[in-house]
C-alpha cells in the first residue's frame, strides 16, 4: 500500500529565504520514513516552484536544502508538483505540505489560502490565523481588546515617517521609555530589528526597519521573563 506523501515546502521571495532552507532540511530529515514519502518543493526568490530530486536527497541531506532546478527534480516529484498547479484540483487525497517558507508569503496566509483552494491538507496555522499573527499590530489590537497585557507600542507607516519625522519621534518618546525595539511589522527571524538606546539611535532603527516593510512597530524594552510556549490542535488543544 503506497504511503501518503509529505511535502516541504521552503525557500519564498521574502528576506528570511536562507532560513527557511535550513529550517525545511530539519523537517525534511526529521519526518518518518516508515509512515511517509518526503518531498522536497523549492521556491527561489523570483516566486518560481522547482521540485527537488528526492531520491538524491535520501542519499544526503544537506544543512541547508537545495534550490535546483525543476528540470533536475526527479519523474514523480515534478508530476506531483505540476498537479497543484494543474486544472485538475486537488492533487491527491493522500497529501501533506509543511509549509516552511518564513515571512512574506509563507506565514502571513497567502500560501494557506493556496492549499485550501487545492484541497490540501498542511500543517500549521489556517489562513486567518496566520494573518492575524504575522501582523504584530494586529495581532497587538486584538489582544489588547481581549484584555491581555501588552508592551507599550507605537505603530508607523512608511508615509507617516515620510511626512512627518519629527512628529512619528514625539510621539515614540512620549508614550514609550528607553531603550525601544524597532521592528518590520510582518516579518521574523529577527529580520530587521534592533534595539535603540537614544533618540539618535531610535531614527537610525526606524529608517532601517522601513528598508523591510512599510509599516513597522516600536515598544518598551521590558526587563521580564520571556515564555514560549506552543500549541499544537485545534479547539481542544
Amino acid at each position: 500500500m503506497a504511503k501518503p506523501k509529505a511535502i516541504v515546502v521552503y525557500g519564498g521571495r521574502s528576506t528570511e529565504h536562507e532560513v527557511s532552507c535550513r529550517s525545511a532540511s530539519y523537517i525534511f530529515k526529521n519526518i518518518d520514513r516508515n509512515r511517509f514519502d518526503a518531498y522536497a518543493f523549492a521556491v527561489d526568490k523570483t516566486g518560481v516552484w522547482h521540485a527537488q530530486n528526492r531520491i538524491e536527497l535520501e542519499k544526503n541531506i544537506p544543512i541547508s536544502l537545495p534550490m535546483n532546478k525543476h528540470e533536475s527534480g526527479d519523474p514523480e516529484s515534478k508530476a506531483l508538483l505540476e498537479k497543484f498547479f494543474s486544472r485538475e484540483g486537488k492533487p491527491g487525497d493522500d497529501v501533506v505540505v509543511f509549509n516552511i517558507i518564513h515571512g512574506t508569503t509563507g506565514e502571513d496566509g497567502c500560501l494557506q489560502g493556496f492549499f485550501e483552494l487545492k484541497d490540501v491538507a498542511y500543517v500549521g496555522p489556517s489562513l486567518l490565523g496566520s494573518a492575524i499573527a504575522m501582523d504584530k499590530v494586529v495581532a497587538k489590537q486584538l489582544a489588547e481588546s481581549a484584555g491581555v497585557p501588552i508592551v507599550p507600542y507605537v505603530a508607523v507607516r512608511t508615509h507617516e515617517w515620510e511626512s512627518n519625522a519629527d512628529a512619528v519621534m514625539k510621539e515614540a518618546e512620549t508614550k514609550l521609555t528607553f531603550p525601544i525595539f524597532v521592528k518590520p511589522a510582518s516579518l521574523g527571524s529577527s529580520v530587521g530589528i534592533r534595539k535603540a538606546k537614544d533618540s539618535a539611535e531610535l531614527k537610525d532603527a526606524i529608517q532601517y526597519a522601513f528598508e523591510f516593510d512599510e509599516r513597522i512597530l516600536l515598544e518598551t524594552g521590558m526587563n521580564v521573563r520571556e515564555i514560549e510556549y506552543a500549541c499544537l490542535g485545534a479547539y481542544a488543544p
